[in-house]
């Protein structure tokens, strides 16, 4: 059960960068609630 509320979190998280673009890219508004994305946008 913990593993099914966790992975839920993980993916409406990643879900939510998406569905938010592009208030959610570095340097907007919410860029900071995904900050670990840099990386990954910079590749």
């Amino acid at each position: 059960m913990v593993w099914l509320v966790l992975s839920t979190l993980i993916i409406e998280w990643d879900i939510s960068f998406l569905l938010l673009r592009p208030w959610s890219l570095p340097g907007e508004s919410l860029g900071f609630l995904w900050a670990p994305y840099t990386t990954y946008l910079s590749v």
